[in-house]
């Protein structure tokens, strides 16, 4: 059993004082957070609060861990309690840390609760497939709990993992899932669940989230995609935890597939530049720790500032943006608008500044197209999906 944790983002009863309840009433069923935001709470009385539901539970507690993301509905309940926004993702990785230490019986607070288990209950974090995100996973942390769309994303990820980890990790999924043998009706019920939980609607967050509608059927299908490929590259399968709705009933950001629609991109890109600005240039979900960058182009066509979030990376010292568009067969906007005019206009984390675009000759795009591939796998096959060669621009500061 899996409970989420929310102060007044989404009101919610607080995880740990249930799943204290549902131990005193079970024996068997593991009880978990999905995931509980542990710098909001005092490191010591979390884990107190932590090894009493271990104890009360003989060791079941597993505690998925997420920091907040970077949004004002989350900086609002950090706000309220007392706590400082900035920083949360070193604190929780600090906080694993004296948890650990205080379950073993060391440190500073070595007579404080033990849990039921030596050294603890296991923890995991909740995140994507940044780069960020593996390290900390690898490094720190006994599972991880992405929310990956996309199966052959999670599978090249769970690979890094295990080629970095100093510990035995658990790979598991968070997922969205609603049994509806009508699969129209399936999706209807989901677009209206995550309207009102993210303020987006399914076709948007399904591009963010692992999130599937249909027969029991067809939801094991595509969840068996993930479990194989846990197992492909680590021979164990994936822990599957989240949401599942049956008929309406709840129960217990990004390698794209394909191209959303435009109206539905462009309602997508724009809650990434608002949470972009709103927070000095970071954004959570999939992106955490992803290097992004907002770029204003002048339109080609139409002579108007064009605004579009994209990723980046600095390779052999040079800003480099890709015109992959997922793969598709057709240039991104904003190729043909640097194209037709190669001054623009960045936006890096809090600084700003125009700069000139330049696309790299074939020649150098060679060159450089396997070094983009090796920080980020997912360009490697979004070229293998199309026959046009996608282009590199560098961006240099004016």
């Amino acid at each position: 059993m899996w409970v989420g944790d929310s102060l007044v983002a989404r009101t919610r009863a607080e995880p740990l004082s249930i799943l204290s309840a549902v131990a005193a009433v079970t024996d068997r069923v593991a009880l978990g957070t999905a995931a509980l935001i542990a710098p909001l709470r005092h490191p010591l009385l979390a884990a107190a609060q932590a090894a009493t539901v271990d104890e009360l539970s003989g060791g079941r507690l597993i505690l998925g861990l997420g920091s907040g993301a970077p949004v004002p509905e989350s900086r609002r309940e950090f706000d309220a309690v007392g706590m400082p926004f900035a920083g949360r993702g070193v604190r929780l990785d600090k906080t694993v840390t004296l948890w650990r230490e205080t379950w073993n019986g060391q440190g500073e607070f070595a007579d404080a609760l033990p849990a039921a288990r030596s050294g603890g209950p296991p923890v995991w974090l909740a995140g994507g497939d940044t780069t960020k995100v593996i390290e900390r996973v690898s490094t720190t942390y006994d599972g991880w709990l992405p929310y990956l769309p996309d199966s052959n994303a999670y599978a090249r990820a769970w690979d890094r993992i295990r080629g970095q980890a100093v510990r035995d990790i658990t790979p598991a999924l968070y997922a969205t899932v609603n049994l509806n043998d009508d699969k129209a009706r399936a999706d209807e019920e989901l677009d209206e669940y995550v309207r009102a939980y993210y303020g987006q609607p399914l076709d948007v967050m399904r591009y963010v989230q692992a999130i599937r509608g249909g027969s029991a059927e067809e939801c094991l299908d595509w969840l068996a995609r993930y479990v194989d490929a846990g197992t492909r590259v680590a021979d164990r399968a994936p822990r599957i935890c989240g949401r599942t709705t049956i008929a309406r009933t709840e129960g217990a950001w990004i390698t794209m597939t394909e191209l959303p629609d435009a109206e539905t991109l462009k309602a997508f890109n724009k809650s990434i530049v608002d949470e972009f600005r709103a927070n000095d240039g970071k954004v959570g979900g999939p992106f955490e720790g992803a290097a992004l960058l907002l770029l204003t182009t002048t339109g080609a066509k139409s002579g108007q500032p064009r605004l579009a979030p994209l990723a980046y990376l600095t390779i052999d010292g040079k800003t480099i943006i890709f015109g992959s568009k997922a793969g598709a067969d057709t240039n991104p906007d904003w190729v043909h608008n640097l194209r037709a005019n190669p001054q623009a206009h960045i936006e890096v984390g809090t600084d700003a500044y125009g700069v000139t675009a330049r696309e790299l000759p074939p020649a150098e795009r060679d060159e450089m197209y396997p070094k983009v591939v090796a920080a980020a796998p997912g360009f490697g096959e979004y070229q293998e999906k199309t026959n046009r060669v996608i282009p590199l621009f560098e961006l240099q500061r004016v």
